[in-house]
């Protein structure tokens, strides 16, 4: 997938109304009925009506055209790469700073000052980590919840069939109905555990990341 590249023009922008959105788990979220783009014609989100519901806005960094089809993101993922990418960033800023000052191509002074900026900088991202961390845990609770009740009506159509209380093609258009719904939401809670698995790991502080004054060092897992 990719996201929408910059050059496309407002008027082809504008040929996404009328599409249907689904997110990258496979659920279909809506008809696309708007778009707003900034002054220099860049998009800036898009509203998102769903099938009897309020309408929904998403943001650029949330949208991706995939086969000329129009693929969301969830926020949380986005936000969550976001905070990753900063991280590695930091590790590279470090690492560079470490090796001028092993080069002794730095003042103490210079050094010191770059090493409470990044010090600060890494603080920064952390709280923003814990922070999506706490939410990405609540979340996952709610899809846990959702698998759990999807399966369990699946389960019970499957015994209403065995009891000879439902027919098999009534079980057939029940099964589905509630199938993809199950399978995006499975989808949607391993993503979250993997995510919620590098980003403790990468928040997480640790004796060997911690910045000492006389060698700034900080380790960040890929």
């Amino acid at each position: 997938m990719t996201g929408i590249p910059g050059p496309i023009s407002a008027v082809e922008l504008r040929r996404l109304i009328g599409q249907t959105a689904t997110d990258i788990y496979g659920r279909k979220i809506g008809r696309v009925v708007a778009l707003s783009l900034n002054t220099d014609g860049e998009l800036q989100s898009i509203e998102i009506q769903p099938e009897g519901s309020q309408l929904l806005r998403y943001p650029s960094d949330c949208i991706m055209l995939y086969k000329d089809a129009l693929v969301l993101l969830p926020q949380w993922k986005v936000e969550t790469e976001a905070v990753c990418k900063e991280l590695k960033f930091i590790e590279k800023r470090v690492h560079a700073l470490n090796e001028l000052m092993s080069d002794s191509e730095l003042p103490r002074e210079v050094y010191e000052e770059f090493r409470r900026n990044q010090e600060a900088a890494l603080a920064e991202t952390r709280r923003k980590g814990e922070l999506l961390l706490h939410q990405l845990k609540e979340k996952m609770q709610k899809i846990a919840d959702e698998v759990a009740e999807l399966t369990s009506f699946l389960v019970a159509l499957k015994l209403e069939y065995r009891a000879g209380e439902m027919d098999k093609e009534a079980l057939d258009s029940a099964h589905q109905a509630v199938e993809p719904s199950l399978k995006a939401a499975v989808a949607e809670k391993q993503d979250i555990e993997n995510t919620l698995t590098e980003l403790s790991k990468l928040c997480q502080p640790q004796e060997e990341q911690c910045i000492p004054h006389s060698s700034l060092t900080l380790r960040i897992r890929d």
